[in-house]
């Protein structure tokens, strides 16, 4: 394929219009379940995406999974910070949660923390923000 050939669809995309009455309703959901100024709610997660083809690569994944993890939590009125996104490789549907040995030995986790959330990392001059 050349740079200038266009790209395959992805998969089922939705108008800005619709991201941003989504997003706006996240937002606005998480103002009034946990009383959180709109400002200081979690918006988006910023992964790279150089990231998320290793992790394909490494485990032939067909797909990724993403799990939404908390370290901790204190103040039941704020954000919490700490809000990560769990990667975790899928092959054959199945999440892939350690890297074995030839000899079937678990090497290490093939759990990834590859994100960085938004408000840290953000596009402020998105129309989603």
């Amino acid at each position: 394929m050349s740079k200038n050939e266009p790209l395959a669809p992805l998969g089922k995309t939705i108008s800005l219009k619709d991201a941003e009455h989504l997003t706006k309703e996240w937002r606005h959901f998480i103002h009034r379940t946990l009383h959180i100024r709109l400002e200081d709610c979690l918006k988006a997660f910023y992964i790279p995406i150089s990231d998320i083809e290793n992790l394909a690569k490494t485990h032939g994944a067909e797909a990724v999974r993403a799990y939404l993890c908390l370290e901790h939590h204190n103040h039941p009125n704020e954000m919490p910070s700490t809000i990560k996104v769990a990667i975790v490789p899928v092959v054959n549907g199945q999440d892939v949660l350690f890297i074995k040995s030839d000899l079937g030995v678990i090497e290490s986790s093939s759990i990834y923390d590859l994100t960085q959330p938004c408000p840290a990392q953000c596009d402020k001059n998105s129309p989603l923000y």
